[in-house]
């Protein structure tokens, strides 16, 4: 490695780290990423629940530079893990999925392709996630983890921290997560999980 030459060596391989270096590399910058650790870090200060404080820091070029850089990384394409929206919209996608295709009253897809989507493609131990899963086509089903509730065709995602997006096409069942506070819950995060288990309830 001593004798390659980079126009950008990045020191960190976290979230701002990594892009960066993916910015710069877009820009046509020879570009390294150095982290002690696995590249993307696991446990990197962009993570948890420090992730956003850099942009309250008092500095405020560094600050700004923060909030710039956010824009970017919503900018980014990184698959299953830039998926940005509010609950209330992440509800409606999954309401439709739900509901056969409907949304405020027109059909935006079809029930055979949200069963196609939906079905099973692959299942057993995952190679990323520490679970035994089953996935359709970019949906985690609910079985076997039962993350969302009992429904037995229940589909949608969880992501790191405790938010999670559902679709529950038996009981025409949907709902959505997010929050301002991180846990180190991969799927299956408490909070949610309750508001499911009474939101099955009340059917």
């Amino acid at each position: 490695m001593t004798d390659q030459r980079f126009d950008l060596i990045v020191i960190g391989g976290g979230v701002f780290g990594l892009g960066t270096a993916v910015e710069a590399a877009r820009r046509g910058r020879r570009t390294l990423v150095v982290d002690r650790r696995a590249v993307p870090n696991p446990i990197a200060a962009s993570y948890g629940p420090s992730r956003k404080i850099r942009s309250t820091y008092l500095d405020p070029h560094y600050s700004r530079l923060a909030v710039e850089a956010m824009a970017e990384w919503r900018r980014i394409e990184i698959p299953s893990a830039n998926g940005h929206a509010t609950a209330l919209a992440l509800a409606r996608l999954m309401g439709a999925l739900a509901d056969g295709g409907m949304l405020d009253g027109r059909s935006v897809l079809s029930p055979a392709a949200i069963l196609e989507a939906s079905r099973e493609r692959i299942a057993g131990p995952d190679l990323v996630l520490p679970f035994v899963m089953s996935w359709g086509a970019g949906f985690m089903r609910n079985a076997p983890v039962k993350a969302w509730g009992p429904g037995r065709l229940s589909f949608g995602h969880s992501g790191w921290g405790g938010s999670c997006a559902f679709a529950d096409p038996e009981t025409r069942l949907a709902g959505a997560y997010v929050m301002n506070r991180q846990s180190s819950q991969l799927l299956g995060d408490a909070r949610p999980k309750r508001l499911i288990e009474a939101a099955y309830a009340a059917l």
